[in-house]
């Protein structure tokens, strides 16, 4: 007989790294035949999906246009409630340690089932005494697993909160990602990711600022969409580096890209395990990136497949950066190492540890 299993998120419908990781897993999940799968989108703010849902998975969609913790936790919890008997017997997932709390409220009557918080951010993002504060002691206390992304993650709920409920899953490799031949001739490097503070790309331009001081012919590419999109546009102009750092916009074809580039840069100032990091890496990519939380370390061995930096120290970003740039067999040796850290994301690495869990 399948299990029930129950993915709660925050909404469905939107472009983001847990919507897409999360029907990544589904899909995969649906594959083995052992589970019967439904998806609880707390808002729904478009009419389609920007990916694709799998038709085997019912989805269920709360009354909400948009769904914020602060604001609409309880109206949550009670559709929640209405929405699962008592007796129900299955697994509810909830996407991110914040929704933790609106899930335990509605549905902590489901006396037989299971409850897994799976935790898409790093242990120190949001307030100590927020609601992802406390959506996270909830999860240490009340849920059967917490699911941290990286080991370095599960090692600050480990000796911070002394959870002893707290797995380490990574988010799995895409599927559509295409090892190709290195392009060492390359001179272009690539960043990806939203226009938003976390993303570093304010500090990202004063590296290129440094590097492009001292190079010719190499140009900096940057996908994503994002509020702060204006604001780099001029600090790219005031930096005088129109032509060399490039705002390229969201692209939905961002795999097939990284064929052409050198290397990929990381400057953000946090996050869960990046996607973009994991991806490129499958795709073959040198990766410098800043010492943040939580990912690089788990992801680069540095000197052997990219640079750890420390974190938003610009001058030895530049430096790193401009040691690849002179040096076309340290480029092919990080490229030929690249997926070296990559095993435990590989998708049936992955769900072998979630059939343990679910």
């Amino acid at each position: 007989m399948n299990k029930n299993i129950v993915f709660i998120i925050n909404n469905v419908y939107v472009n983001g790294g847990i919507p897409r990781i999360t029907l990544l897993l589904i899909e995969n999940l649906i594959k083995t035949g052992k589970y019967n799968i439904a998806l609880v989108s707390l808002s729904k703010s478009l009419e389609k999906s920007y990916y694709e849902i799998p038709e085997q998975c019912r989805v269920i969609n709360l009354s909400l246009h948009t769904f914020s913790v602060r604001k609409h936790t309880l109206k949550a919890a009670r559709e929640l409630h209405c929405l699962f008997p008592s007796d129900f017997d299955g697994t509810f997932v909830v996407a991110d340690v914040g929704h933790s709390i609106p899930a335990w409220l509605g549905l902590r009557h489901c006396m037989k089932a299971k409850f897994i918080s799976w935790s898409h951010t790093n242990f120190f993002n949001g307030s100590r005494w927020g609601f992802s504060g406390w959506g996270k002691r909830l999860a240490v206390k009340k849920f059967d697993y917490l699911v941290a992304l990286t080991k370095e993650d599960k090692g600050y709920y480990d000796k911070i909160l002394h959870a002893a409920n707290v797995v380490q899953i990574y988010n799995p490799i895409n599927g559509g990602v295409v090892k190709s031949p290195y392009a060492v001739e390359s001179k272009k490097i690539i960043s990806c990711g939203r226009l938003d503070p976390v993303k570093g790309f304010d500090l990202l331009i004063g590296v290129a600022k440094k590097v492009f001081s001292q190079v010719e012919g190499w140009t900096w590419d940057i996908y994503g969409d994002g509020a702060e999109k204006e604001s780099l546009e001029e600090k790219i102009k005031q930096y005088d580096l129109i032509g060399k750092v490039n705002l390229k916009g969201f692209r939905k074809d961002i795999l097939s890209l990284y064929k052409e580039y050198a290397f990929n840069v990381f400057t953000s100032r946090g996050e869960g395990c990046p996607i973009a990091m994991i991806e490129a890496q499958s795709a073959g990519l040198p990766i410098i990136s800043f010492d943040f939380k939580c990912g690089p370390k788990d992801l680069i061995t540095d000197g052997e497949n990219g640079f750890i930096v420390a974190n938003w120290d610009l001058d030895e970003m530049a430096d790193r950066i401009l040691k690849l740039i002179e040096d076309k067999e340290l480029r092919y040796k990080f490229a030929a190492n690249a997926d070296m850290n990559l095993g435990e994301l590989k998708m049936p690495y992955v769900l072998e540890q979630w059939n343990k869990i679910l």
